[in-house]
């Protein structure tokens, strides 16, 4: 494609997009949407470099860079300044793989805007892609199936245009609606094969709205679909093999599943029978991937599968139908007995670890199940109710099953209400940070303070319970982490310029562990802090998810003279091996062992053994949930350094805090 014809295609997309010179990684091209996004000039040609914040230039150059040398598109949320104006801009950033004339494609996703969440509407999202299943074994042709299937989410309701293109082709093959560049509009790229992709569907929200993630997971598997349905036209020999059948592990797919699942109902329905759907999601999948590698993650999924396979009976229907996600389908008179009989024959089948080489790992499994007719008499409704018991059990620990209830789906419409008012938080700056004194036993003076959020709605504080959990499970997690750290280093050089240097410690998620950006972040505000008064608290249990990176997390922090403790001591499963290794400051004991000290003797004999363990490897101590004198005093003769708890003072606002070390603390 020459360079005109390039521009002609490029100006024609309705969403920011830009060409890159390989070389010199200076701008080709970009589209009119783009130029207006970040201020570039007409015909200006400068260095990618220059989108990004000055300290993050550096690493995102660098990160697409291995993007490209690794031939594979790669998707990243960061912020893009505006050459103009300086104005920083939240986008999803997709890197495109090497293309023609030595280039790459960026396309840009503005996330500036706010987002639209409803339990009806991810209803309806689920139906769509339901629909779409049942189009990919039905249609006769890939015309007629990518007409029908831009049709279908056209009349959805919920996309203003929807376009299906062929990259060999100008025009659309289908389009759906009127393409308006200003409204918020996401690319999704198509395979005609395992490693070629022939296809892009443009799908646009109507004015004012944005793409939810859970959507844009959704839309991604309408994507994936197609390309099973396209595949299928091509090689209509192979079609249960690829249409239906999951390819790692051999097991029958979601669009296999789904189907089978209508005709099972329609049968159940007719002899009034009972069917039991049960979704089981591997706990800590994730973990393991990042730990040993995709490789091993996928070997473990199909040995995963063959032991689920071995116990079901042969009237069951067994598919993989997420990642880490298997589905069961019962015919069963006795729902209840049945659900127990099979979560048992689980739980025997798992209770030695699965060997993997040398790793020998323990597998469990979050549950949701739903009972046709009982909860629902559709497939669609079956399923969400599933899936919403699934992420109930998933919230509770995992290793545990959850039957569908009234209250899981009150709790699922909280929590998407909450979600969105979330966002509507950060837009109205509700977020304040409160502050819980660490106290010098031997002194009685403030040696610190810990860092907690507050969210004050509507002149209320909401409980932290209702919405931490809720940050840091998605994406807002690494948003709310950069506004805390903004939060803390102001007020502490405020408290420094007013002569109270008291270092604060902020509270960090495993998913901030795993971020680059985090410590980016954290290294970029800091520099309006005094040295040494920002630290870091880490739970024991983040740390021994994936000990070597927490450990260079930890590092990293130490290079900028920020002190790390380990929260909720005692509570995880580090040994003295690791611990050794740990470049930490200070440990803190978790208040469950202080709850009842030190008139239980298991929770006294636990806090010697840490005091006794800390002094070994030179540590500090801090113990969390003091709420006597007599707890304070035998802490102090015990030999513990500092305490905290609400016997010297609740978590209070900045104001309070500072009146009271005035008075109390100095």
């Amino acid at each position: 494609m020459g360079a005109s014809s390039e521009e002609s295609t490029l100006r024609a997309i309705p969403y920011p997009t830009i060409v890159v010179d390989i070389p010199t990684f200076r701008i080709r091209y970009a589209n009119p949407p783009c130029r207006d996004l970040l201020g570039i000039g007409e015909g200006e040609k400068p260095y990618i470099g220059e989108l990004f914040p000055a300290h993050l230039e550096g690493s995102m150059v660098s990160m697409i860079r291995k993007c490209i040398e690794r031939e594979e598109p790669c998707r990243e949320r960061v912020y893009l300044q505006n050459l103009s104006d300086k104005r920083l801009i939240p986008v999803e950033l997709t890197i495109g793989s090497k293309g023609p004339e030595n280039s790459f494609v960026l396309v840009i996703r503005d996330l500036s805007a706010p987002s639209d969440d409803s339990v009806e509407y991810i209803k309806n999202l689920y139906k769509v892609l339901s629909d779409v299943n049942k189009l990919i074994t039905t249609d006769s042709n890939e015309v007629a199936l990518i007409k029908s299937i831009a049709s279908l989410l056209f009349r959805s309701g919920m996309f203003s245009y929807v376009a299906i293109y062929s990259l060999t082709e100008k025009d659309p093959i289908a389009q759906e609606g009127l393409r308006n560049p200003k409204l918020d509009t996401l690319c999704f790229p198509i395979k005609v094969s395992k490693n070629r992709y022939g296809y892009y569907m443009v799908v646009s929200k109507p004015e004012g709205v944005i793409f939810s993630p859970l959507e844009i997971n959704l839309l991604s598997e309408v994507a994936n679909d197609i390309y099973y349905g396209l595949k299928s036209r091509v090689a209509e020999s192979r079609l249960e093999a690829l249409s239906l059948t999951d390819e790692l592990t051999g097991l029958p797919n979601r669009i296999a599943f789904t189907s089978s699942m209508s005709k099972h109902i329609e049968i159940a329905r007719a002899k009034k029978k009972s069917l039991v759907l049960i979704l089981l999601d591997i706990d800590g999948f994730n973990n393991i991937n990042q730990a040993f590698g995709n490789a091993y993650g996928d070997e473990l999924l199909i040995k995963v599968s063959l032991i689920i396979k071995s116990i079901v009976r042969k009237s069951d229907v067994i598919a993989r139908t997420g990642s880490d996600e298997f589905s069961v389908l019962m015919v069963s008179g006795d729902p209840i007995l049945s659900t127990t009989r099979f979560i048992q024959r689980l739980k025997d089948a798992f209770r030695e670890p699965v060997i993997l080489d040398e790793h020998r790992i323990l597998v469990t499994f979050s549950a949701g199940i739903s009972v046709f007719p009982l909860d629902s008499e559709d497939d669609k409704t079956l399923w969400a109710n599933a899936s919403a018991s699934m992420n109930k059990a998933k919230s509770m620990g995992g290793n545990s099953s959850v039957f569908y209830s009234k209250s899981i789906a009150i709790a699922s419409r909280d929590s998407i209400k909450i979600r969105s008012d979330l966002r509507e938080a950060i837009d109205k700056d509700e977020f304040v940070m409160y502050y819980q004194p660490k106290i010098d036993l031997s002194t009685g003076k403030a040696v610190g303070a810990e860092a907690l959020i507050r969210w004050i709605k509507d002149g209320t504080v909401v409980p932290p319970m209702k919405f931490i959990p809720l940050i840091e499970e998605g994406e807002l997690i690494h948003e709310v982490g950069e506004i805390v750290i903004g939060k803390v280093c102001r007020q502490v050089k405020d408290w420094s310029e007013k002569g109270i240097r008291v270092p604060v410690a902020l509270n960090v998620s495993p998913s901030q562990i795993r971020s680059p950006a985090f410590s980016k972040a954290l290294s970029f505000q800091r520099e309006d802090c005094s040295s040494g008064l920002v630290e870091v608290e880490i739970t024991e249990s983040a740390i021994m998810d994936d000990f070597h990176r927490a450990v260079g997390f930890i590092e990293r922090l130490a290079s900028l003279n920020i002190k790390t403790y380990i929260d909720d001591f005692g509570t995880g499963y580090s040994s003295l091996a690791y611990l050794k290794k740990l470049p930490v400051y200070a440990i803190k004991i978790d208040r469950e062992f202080i709850k009842d000290f030190p008139s239980d003797r298991d929770s006294y004999e636990m806090v010697k053994v840490i005091l006794s363990l800390a002094k070994t490897f030179g540590l500090k101590v801090v113990a969390e949930g003091v709420e006597t004198e007599d707890q304070a005093e035998h802490l102090r003769r015990m030999g513990c350094d500092y305490a905290q708890g609400f016997y010297y003072s609740p978590p209070v606002p900045a104001e309070e805090f500072e009146r009271l070390y005035r008075e109390k603390w100095n």
